[in-house]
C-alpha cells in the first residue's frame, strides 16, 4: 500500500481527545518526529506555526518536526483524534 519503504526508525499511534472548550496543553514541536492527526469527530482550530485552520472530521494533518502545533475544540463536543507520530532516518 505504501508503495516505497518508509524511511522511519520509529512510530507511535494513540487515541486522544481534547475536553469541550478546551486546548492541548502547549504549543509543541520535535527535533526529528514528524506527526499525523486524523480528526475522528467535531471540529477544532489546528495550529502550526502561529497559522490557524479550522479542522472537521475526516481532516488529515501532517506536521513537520520543527514546526510549532496545538489544536483545540470549537465545535459542540470533545474532538476526538488519532495521533501519529513517527522519527525519520537522518
Amino acid at each position: 500500500m505504501v508503495g516505497e519503504q518508509p524511511a522511519l526508525i520509529g512510530c507511535e499511534i494513540s487515541f486522544n481527545y481534547v475536553p469541550l472548550s478546551e486546548s492541548t496543553p502547549f504549543v509543541h514541536s520535535h527535533k526529528f518526529n514528524k506527526e499525523v492527526y486524523i480528526i475522528l469527530s467535531d471540529a477544532g482550530e489546528f495550529m502550526v506555526d502561529n497559522e490557524e485552520f479550522t479542522v472537521v472530521e475526516g481532516a488529515i494533518i501532517r506536521v513537520a518536526p520543527k514546526s510549532g502545533r496545538a489544536l483545540k475544540t470549537n465545535g459542540a463536543e470533545p474532538l476526538f483524534y488519532l495521533y501519529i507520530q513517527a522519527q525519520e532516518i537522518v
